[in-house]
């Protein structure tokens, strides 16, 4: 009778320590995703934020040389110079940003992978109960 209530007590207090972890497990995973999740809408306001600032940058390298330029064929160089930077800027840029998006589905990849890990750890805490 002993050795039952002992076996007994010792199924409880390993239910406990397994649902502690469980529970530490998933705050830890929260917090990490959280850090995570920050981190690429920071880079994508940064990203943005240059983007904005670059394409001004081009427009307003634009305005000075029409206003400078004298003839018919001085203002299409400058036309012709802006679209040139436009199509440049445009390429780096998109870059910059796809390389956001794989970032934040490979986050996305790894949070559903989690998920699935701790709805399967929760199951079996449940199957010991």
């Amino acid at each position: 009778m002993h050795k039952k209530l002992l076996l007994g007590m010792m199924i409880v207090s390993l239910q406990t320590v397994c649902a502690q972890e469980l529970s530490k497990d998933i705050a830890a995973k929260r917090a990490y995703y959280q850090k995570e999740r920050s981190e690429l809408i920071a880079t994508r306001k940064a990203t943005e934020s240059a983007s904005h600032k670059e394409r001004m940058a081009i427009l307003e390298r634009a305005e000075k040389c029409i206003q400078a330029a004298k003839t018919k064929e001085a203002y299409r160089a400058c036309e012709e110079k802006e679209k040139a930077e436009r199509e440049a800027f445009h390429k780096v840029d998109k870059s910059k940003k796809e390389a956001n998006h794989v970032k934040a589905e490979a986050l996305k990849k790894q949070m559903d992978a989690d998920k699935e890990t701790l709805k399967a750890k929760r199951e079996s805490h449940k199957s010991m109960q």
